[in-house]
């Protein structure tokens, strides 16, 4: 999905307004907190939740044989 944003004045800060397919491909409600981070080819847009799913899918299966341990007893 490629989306032009409008940078505009919002308080005293820039910030841009996030279209409805946007807000649903992010999977985000008002209030959730988003992550930008930079990459090679430019920026990554995600929420937190989609992060720290990413981060637990990891480590659960860097892990799977010690929390199939754990589960045992």
């Amino acid at each position: 999905m490629s989306v032009v944003l409008k940078v505009t004045q919002i308080g005293g800060p820039l910030g841009v307004i996030l279209p409805k397919e946007v807000i649903g491909a992010l999977k985000v409600e008002n209030g959730d907190t988003l992550i930008l981070s930079e990459t090679p080819g430019g920026v990554l847009l995600s929420s937190a939740v989609t992060r720290q799913l990413e981060i637990g899918r990891k480590v659960m299966h860097e892990r799977r044989h010690a929390l199939r341990e754990l589960a045992k007893k």
